[in-house]
């Protein structure tokens, strides 16, 4: 699943990648609610998610974040990303 950088490291997945695959994700299941426990076959995915989130809170307190523009808070907005899993109840499918 993961690219490995000659250190055996992970390489480093850009937004655009993780933001299409998030996509791909929501046209499959039809929301964005990626988590770890739900969704085994996504652990990447959810841990891209729960950092998107750590740095949007970072956002929120400084005005700004080393990961996070404005645009890409715009798009994961669009595509209708939690900001929050803690405030979303979904029943069962």
């Amino acid at each position: 699943e993961a690219a490995y950088r000659s250190s055996g490291r992970p390489a480093r997945i850009s937004f655009e990648e993780r933001f299409l695959e998030l996509e791909a994700f929501k046209k499959k299941f039809g929301h964005c609610d990626v988590r770890m426990n739900t969704y085994p076959d996504f652990k990447s995915l959810a841990w891209w998610c729960a950092n998107i989130r750590a740095s949007y809170r970072e956002f929120q307190v400084k005005g700004k974040s080393q990961v996070l523009t404005k645009d890409m808070i715009k798009r994961l907005n669009d595509i209708g990303f939690l900001w929050s899993i803690f405030t979303v109840s979904r029943a069962f499918e």
